[in-house]
């Protein structure tokens, strides 16, 4: 008997622990969010300037921080400049660029928390090659959810390229790489400008003819 109420004790014991593990309530995050360029591909002429939105989208994840370290093609662009004077994310935890590597970790401000889709900075470059360079988020990147244990929710991110064109006043494509078509434009204009002066001076000489029968 004594043997019977010790077992049924350990059931019990298990049977309200694991209960409590169950009912306990716990915060779950999915890794939902998403890092990303505005806009996702770009254009700019070889020594002009162009500027890129870094972005996150939380996922419905409440989110303490953000590290969006992303590499470029420094062959063919060149950094100039990181503004986050709109960042959603007040503090700055690093802000740095080295040739090929722009470096951006932000957080906001403590005990607060973000929600939704958000600026992190803007980041400008200029054309140096003509060519299509390529924006990569590294594999240090994360988005930190808020709470009292912080949990990276990055689920994926999305690269970004910013096509270098020429720097004249001319497209970089289009009609004018196409000689061809260009000498049949200027020969057709030929043609339509002879042929309404030869029917002009038919109707003249036709004129002149009546005139004088």
């Amino acid at each position: 008997m004594k043997k019977l109420s010790f077992f049924l004790k350990i059931v019990f014991i298990a049977f309200l622990t694991i209960s409590i593990y169950l009912i306990s309530p716990s915060t779950v995050y999915a890794q939902n969010a998403t890092l990303y360029f505005s806009p996702s591909s770009a254009t700019v002429s070889s020594g002009q300037t162009v500027t890129v939105t870094v972005m996150v989208n939380t996922g419905e994840d409440d989110i303490s921080g953000v590290t969006a370290d992303f590499t470029y093609s420094s062959s063919l662009i060149e950094y100039v400049s990181t503004d986050s004077t709109n960042s959603d994310f007040s503090i700055e935890a690093e802000e740095d660029h080295v040739t090929g590597t722009v470096y951006l970790s932000r957080a906001v401000s403590g005990g607060d928390s973000f929600n939704g889709i958000g600026e992190i900075a803007q980041v400008t470059f200029r054309g140096s090659s003509n060519g299509t360079a390529t924006l990569s988020f590294t594999d240090d990147a994360l988005v930190t959810s808020s709470g009292d244990t912080p949990t990276d929710v990055l689920g994926t991110t999305t690269n970004g390229t910013i096509t270098v064109g020429s720097s004249s006043g001319v497209p970089a494509t289009g009609i004018f790489d196409k000689p061809v078509v260009i000498a049949i434009g200027i020969g057709a204009i030929l043609l339509i400008c002879i042929g309404s002066i030869a029917v002009i001076q038919y109707a003249k000489d036709r004129k002149y003819k009546l005139n004088n029968v």
